[in-house]
């Protein structure tokens, strides 16, 4: 019987550690989003080793690179690119001169064009691309076509710009209004307005929080279904431009307007700790923010007034280096230590009169926990006289 009780007392201590010790429980949620590999049509994009970019060049054509994240390879693919896309051996982009939607392979082979439509927007979501056309046109609706080219659909004849897909809806602002709709994907629904009081110049939605812009030009931040609505003002007469976010940070363009300065910021998510990272040229009406992949922040800038829409740089998302891409090799701008947060109001001091969380050792808890104690107790006693028995035996 003695191996028995020794058993049983430590089977309880294992229980009491395992019941009150320190067990993290991971929850997956049941409505995760699919969307993972949906991707925005955008200047610039990654795929495995390879950064790929669209950039303004001397013939004053855009064409089309593709690099190494180190800066390193960078090699001519073809010219007159606009916006991309990459998945797998194929990148996907709107021809600058005819906005034709087009696909070619990594290595610069096999340029197919997909749809001849005039292509404002566009986002790649599997063996589907969706797309709007320019703002203006007559047929300026919402189509979704196989990446094959085949299957073209029209799913709203309400077309929009700055497209998210996000667990089976396409997110957009609206051509003719500029509120910020909704619509699933599969076209089984109509447009659907997500807040009555928001209309947003730009839209990103990450890890279902809708970014864009509102009143006041200030950064809005609300659930996908409308709700939890946080506003983040920067100022006055000062406006953000199209917002990135990547982990715990929003990285956007802050023009100043009374100033005509504008700078590369970011901040947190929760709307704290803003920081200014690089002061750019004034862009009153265009966007030269283009991604923000790993720690680098990729951005146009006009540094001779010889580009019209900017030549390509990349920023440390700490502020640390600059490095321009336009030319034939990467060129570093400058190293410095990182940037600091912009000073704000000292934080509100705690409150000390709120009530503390529960004690996990509170209520039923703590009566298990005394009744488990007092047994264990018990038999770690009765096991030491035995033990003292055998020993004076």
């Amino acid at each position: 019987m003695k191996p028995a009780k020794k058993s049983i007392s430590l089977a309880l201590v294992f229980i009491l550690l395992s019941a009150f010790g320190p067990i993290t429980i991971i929850k997956v949620a049941a409505n995760a989003a699919s969307d993972a590999d949906a991707q925005q049509f955008k200047p610039v994009a990654a795929c495995d080793d390879w950064i790929y970019f669209s950039d303004w060049d001397s013939s004053t054509v855009f064409s089309l690179y593709k690099m190494r994240h180190d800066g390193t390879e960078k090699t001519f693919l073809t010219d007159r690119v606009s916006n991309i896309a990459v998945a797998g051996e194929w990148i996907y982009y709107i021809n600058s001169d005819t906005s034709g939607l087009h696909k070619i392979k990594t290595d610069g082979s096999m340029d197919t064009e997909i749809a001849s439509d005039m292509v404002f927007d566009a986002i790649i979501d599997g063996e589907w691309i969706y797309y709007s056309l320019v703002t203006g046109h007559p047929r300026n609706q919402l189509y979704k076509i196989k990446t094959d080219g085949t299957e073209k659909t029209i799913l709203t004849p309400h077309g929009g710009f700055y497209l998210n897909i996000y667990d089976g809806w396409i997110y957009y602002t609206a051509g003719d209004d500029h509120w910020v709709y909704k619509i699933r994907a599969d076209g089984t629904t109509d447009r659907i307005k997500v807040d009555p009081e928001i209309w947003g110049n730009w839209l990103n939605v990450e890890n279902g929080w809708i970014y864009t812009e509102g009143e006041n030009s200030a950064i809005v931040k609300m659930r996908v279904d409308g709700a939890g609505r946080d506003v983040f003002y920067l100022g006055w007469n000062i406006q953000p431009m199209y917002l990135e976010v990547a982990g715990d940070w929003m990285y956007f363009i802050k023009l100043e307007h009374d100033l005509e300065r504008g700078a590369i910021c970011k901040m947190r998510i929760d709307g704290t700790e803003e920081i200014e990272l690089f002061e750019i040229d004034y862009y009153p009406g265009g966007n030269p923010l283009r991604a923000v992949i790993g720690d680098w922040i990729y951005f146009a800038q006009d540094v001779d007034n010889s580009a019209q829409y900017g030549y390509l740089y990349r920023l440390k998302t700490d502020g640390s280096i600059l490095e321009r891409l336009y030319t034939d090799e990467i060129e570093i701008v400058f190293e410095i230590p990182p940037r600091l947060p912009i000073p704000t109001e000292s934080p509100e001091s705690p409150d000390l009169t709120e009530t503390p969380p529960d004690s996990p050792l509170t209520g039923d808890n703590a009566v298990i926990f005394a009744v488990m104690i007092f047994i264990a107790a018990a038999l770690t006693s009765d096991l030491i006289k035995n033990l003292i028995k055998e020993k004076v035996s």
